[in-house]
């Protein structure tokens, strides 16, 4: 999940903090880094390029960078990413921006169709703002905090994306409400936006930092999703803090709700009264240090074991350390660190951020991420992947 993650332009920076839903679960990792945890090579594949940069000579910034495999999909991924500036065109998207693509195992193939409008010109914001909200003077976006695919018996087009809806005005930045959507690649539909007919999974103005969460994990029937919070950050680096998983029970099906003891056809989820908002510190987990300002959590179904893998932002440097284990809450076991080769920018890209794995084009022995690097395009910054070796 993105914890602090930087907005170019808007300025908004998110802390995600503590616990969630009525199960929480301490995340641990061990307490140093292992004989096994050296330092390995970075392999950059190159810049995330649409078509729209291919054809017709845009020059695309783009933050962020999830993937996602619905599990009927037989054509590529579905790329999700933050903020997004167009030049020449001037456009500017506030919030989640999509494209399709094949898996990025070579430069030739990352690139991917862009969401347009019906001119072909234009790029759309993907997810659409919820209904019952308003931003006095100012404009609502709605940024995705991952994406995953619901396993089924049978093929199943559905994607679950969890996002936050935030306020950009005069004022600042205010987050709103954290929702999860369900996404029909097939169809390019979005439904069940949660709850049905109701405000968000968690609202306030500003919400909470404890009610957003991100990096959802789909496994043995349950959801989990992943939250941190720092507590001491300078300049962008954070070198304290906690990190925590929340867990929720999955419906039947894949539009059931995510607690078996609610009604189907929707996410409706347990009254908020009843959620359990504790802050079980897990800084005697062993972190060292806990750097929860940026962390991602997958399942990786090639490697060996097929083990969930935590990537963490050591600094604003381009240096991350990779953590694994065998279950989705931990203990997390240090397997290497790595030095992305990334440069921050005196201009709107900022800092280096956004290391984002991608399980689906993952293989045995590689690793593949993407990386957000503030230099590209004159100082703008542009998604790049890479690869490390697992083993």
């Amino acid at each position: 999940m993105r914890a602090m993650r930087q907005r170019r332009h808007s300025g908004l920076t998110l802390t995600m903090v503590s616990t969630f839903l009525a199960v929480i679960l301490a995340y641990t990792v061990g307490t140093a880094l292992s004989a096994s945890a050296a330092t390995r090579t970075v392999n950059d594949i190159g810049q995330v390029v649409s078509s729209l940069e291919v054809n017709k000579g845009y020059q695309i910034s783009r933050d962020c960078g999830f993937t996602g495999v619905p599990q009927a999909n037989a054509i590529g991924v579905l790329w999700l990413f933050c903020d997004t500036a167009v030049s020449p065109t001037g456009q500017y998207i506030t919030g989640t921006t999509a494209g399709t693509a094949q898996a990025f195992t070579a430069p030739n193939q990352s690139a991917f169709g862009d969401f347009t409008d019906a001119s072909g010109n234009n790029l759309v914001k993907f997810i659409p703002n919820p209904s019952g909200f308003s931003c006095a003077g100012g404009t609502l976006a709605t940024w995705a905090s991952g994406v995953a695919s619901v396993p089924t018996s049978s093929p199943n087009p559905i994607l679950i994306i969890p996002y936050v809806l935030v306020c950009l005005n005069a004022n600042g930045s205010t987050p709103l409400a954290f929702r999860i959507v369900d996404y029909d690649y097939t169809t390019n539909t979005f439904s069940n936006d949660s709850p049905v007919g109701g405000s968000g999974i968690f609202t306030g103005s500003p919400l909470a930092g404890n009610r957003i969460l991100g990096s959802p994990v789909v496994y043995n029937g349950s959801l989990y999703l992943y939250a941190g919070t720092c507590t001491n950050a300078v300049f962008g680096d954070c070198s304290a803090g906690t990190v925590q998983v929340a867990k929720v029970t999955l419906g039947s099906t894949p539009l059931a709700a995510y607690n078996s003891g609610n009604q189907t056809g929707g996410h409706r989820w347990l009254d908020p009264r009843n959620y359990t908002f504790s802050t079980l510190a897990a800084t005697s987990g062993g972190f060292t240090p806990i750097t929860p300002a940026s962390f991602d959590v997958h399942r990786y179904p090639a490697f060996s074991g097929s083990p969930f893998v935590v990537i963490e932002q050591d600094d604003i440097g381009g240096n991350i350390t990779v953590f694994s284990a065998s279950s989705p809450t931990g203990p997390f076991t240090p397997q290497f660190t790595a030095a992305v080769p990334c440069t921050s920018s005196t201009g709107p890209g900022g800092l280096c951020r956004a290391y984002i794995g991608h399980p689906e084009s993952s293989t045995a022995t590689k690793l593949m991420l993407s990386y957000f690097q503030p230099s590209d395009n004159n100082g703008n910054g542009h998604v790049r992947t890479a690869w490390i070796p697992w083993s």
